[in-house]
């Protein structure tokens, strides 16, 4: 490829831009998997701290016995929570799906 071969300089432009494109892609994945995990086991932890408190305190399930909206607006959180998850594994799934199609389409 000469700087007088304009098709020559054409097809290193666009190799040089997929190769950019195929970085960019990868990591924006890796990105939604890194922030999907980290948010995934923080509220894993969170939620398995609770119960075990909760199994272990005698206060604890005293209170919920004498107070049973609490315990409902628990349960109601933890169901939220839970779907929440669901709809935010949906997500990323999609657009993990969107980027693996990408670079499936990519020369």
């Amino acid at each position: 490829m000469s700087p007088t071969d304009p098709v020559g300089d054409h097809a290193l432009v666009t190799a040089i831009g997929d190769v950019d494109r195929l970085k960019l892609l990868i990591d924006a994945l890796k990105h939604y998997q890194d922030g999907f995990t980290k948010s995934a086991y923080s509220s894993m932890g969170f939620l398995l701290l609770v119960a075990g408190w909760l199994m272990t305190s005698k206060p604890a399930r005293e209170f919920l016995v004498s107070e049973p909206t609490v315990g409902r607006v628990g349960i109601a959180v933890m169901a939220l929570s839970a779907a929440g998850y669901l709809m935010m594994s949906l997500r990323i799934q999609r657009l993990s799906q969107g980027i693996a199609d990408r670079l499936t389409a990519m020369p």
